[in-house]
């Protein structure tokens, strides 16, 4: 037995070391690469969502912000499966931080949060490729492909003014709760506005796909609670269509 466990008692059974099969054949650890994988994924982000720790408060109250983007052509599917981020999502390994390098029209986040933690995720049902040396070892990738494209992958951008906030992140504590905004376009990205959330307006949420299904996870809209966000009223849904913000959104595309 190796590692740490509970006795009959409940009391720890010291550690043990690793058996000789375990010590022959290690679990590759990946190299740190900083989101390689990520940006060497050629498509633009479909679905973005913002993060405030603390719910209903404004930005400039926050002690820091979190904006995820992901790349996927399969939006629908996440809607009816979910989406939610787990131990097995995140890249360990391929995480870092940076100073923040922000939008032209978001330059005041330099000032404010000049630090910026970057994770990066994938879907934990897709398998991780074997190494390129691994995969020649073992007599694969000729002529043919071996490696199996994510549903998709995810770049979170954690910004905050100091490191001590930054390293007691956890992703996987984040709720629906804390999403403030969040929007998915359709074609990989490249098309039409298909969901639309702003916490500050609930009015104007709408998923086109999908209308009024529940959607799990850390989709915010619609949700199976009391309140607007499990889905309006007809009247507020026609009040939501006469939004100028919404109609600049549709005449957008």
């Amino acid at each position: 037995m190796t590692g740490s466990s509970q006795g009959p008692e409940g009391a720890p059974v010291p550690w043990s070391p690793p058996t000789y099969q375990e010590s022959c054949n290690p679990r590759p650890t990946p190299p740190a690469t900083a989101g390689a994988s990520y940006h060497a994924y050629a498509a633009p982000p479909s679905i973005e969502f913002e993060f405030h720790p603390v719910p209903q408060s404004p930005r400039a109250d926050q002690h820091w912000f979190g904006r995820l983007r992901m790349k996927t052509e399969t939006v629908p599917q996440l809607m009816k499966d979910g989406f939610a981020i787990t131990p097995e999502s995140i890249l360990r390994e391929q995480g870092c931080v940076k100073f923040t390098t922000s939008e032209p029209e978001e330059e005041w986040m330099k000032e404010r949060w000049p630090y910026t933690r970057h994770y990066f995720l994938r879907d934990p049902n897709t398998p991780i490729p074997a190494p390129a040396r691994q995969q020649r070892e073992e007599g694969e990738g000729k002529g043919q492909e071996t490696q199996t494209p994510p549903r998709w992958m995810a770049h979170m951008q954690c910004f905050a003014a100091n490191f001590e906030t930054l390293a007691q992140i956890r992703l996987c504590e984040l709720t629906h709760h804390q999403v403030d905004n969040c929007t998915a376009s359709a074609r990989g990205g490249k098309g039409p506005r298909i969901y639309h959330f702003d916490r500050l307006r609930p009015r104007e949420s709408i998923n086109c796909i999908y209308d009024d299904l529940s959607l799990e996870g850390l989709w915010p809209y619609p949700k199976n609670q009391e309140g607007f966000l499990e889905g309006a009223t007809r009247r507020q849904r026609s009040e939501a269509f006469t939004s100028p913000l919404l109609q600049g959104l549709i005449q957008r595309g």
